[in-house]
């Protein structure tokens, strides 16, 4: 699903998905320390360890739910990009002095793989990119890690002969659910269409009575930016500030 529309994470600092890459940038191995998935909801569950890091626990019944998930190591090193917003072309030479004259002009991002389905809830997990990561976050011995190792096998069966295969400490972590149709919001926006049916006049007109002038405060005319969904939430409303 969306192949070309993919769940991403951005970071502020534009180095931060290579700082802590435990190999030299020439290195086979170099890719992101840190790799973005997403699972069902189901097949996911947290605890956090004596150290206090988060873990996840993934529940993964085959090789090709396994396969849909992770992407090949070999494909990593092209998952994590850097964005720069400037006026002027942005070349190797130039792009230093860019960030230097306006550290906000540029952004890191790295994108998640995992195959979606429609209409499906899944919990997005950024988790580390190197066995010496995942080992480190579950306190397990590293000293015979080679540094480039990968933190997961292309098959499911080879995983699970590592220690606790299927855990990772998870950096950061949240839920989304896909659209009941295959399409983004511009493309959905872009089958709007014109009507002279009334059934859609009155539904804009119960929309407009009903949630949009009922949020406006009468007072100041303010409207609220949070709508009370259950017994004793209450409307906050913006000011002029």
């Amino acid at each position: 699903l969306f192949k070309e529309y993919l769940p991403y994470v951005e970071f502020f600092e534009e180095d931060l998905p290579w700082r802590y890459t435990p190999v030299a940038t020439t290195d086979a191995d170099f890719r992101p320390w840190m790799t973005l998935i997403a699972v069902k909801e189901d097949e996911v569950s947290f605890h956090v360890n004596s150290s206090g890091t988060k873990l996840a626990t993934l529940q993964i019944g085959s090789e090709e739910r396994y396969g849909e998930i992770f992407p090949n190591a070999k494909l990593l090193f092209n998952v994590a990009h850097v964005q720069i917003d400037s006026a002027v072309e942005v070349t190797r030479e130039n792009v230093n002095d860019l960030l230097d004259e306006n550290p906000d002009c540029g952004i890191s991002r790295i994108l998640c793989t995992s195959i979606l389905e429609e209409n499906s809830s899944y919990v997005a997990l950024l988790i580390p990119t190197y066995e010496l990561g995942r080992l480190a976050g579950l306190d397990l011995p590293v000293d015979d890690v080679r540094l480039g190792k990968c933190a997961w096998e292309n098959l499911l069966a080879n995983q699970n002969q590592r220690p606790d295969g299927l855990t990772f400490p998870v950096y950061f972590n949240w839920k989304f659910r896909t659209s009941i149709v295959k399409a983004d919001f511009k493309t959905l926006a872009s089958r709007l269409f014109f009507t002279g049916e009334k059934e859609y006049a009155d539904d804009y007109d119960q929309t407009y009575q009903n949630a949009i002038l009922a949020s406006v405060n009468n007072e100041s005319g303010m409207t609220t930016y949070f709508q009370p969904m259950a017994t004793g939430c209450f409307k906050v409303y913006c000011n002029s500030d």
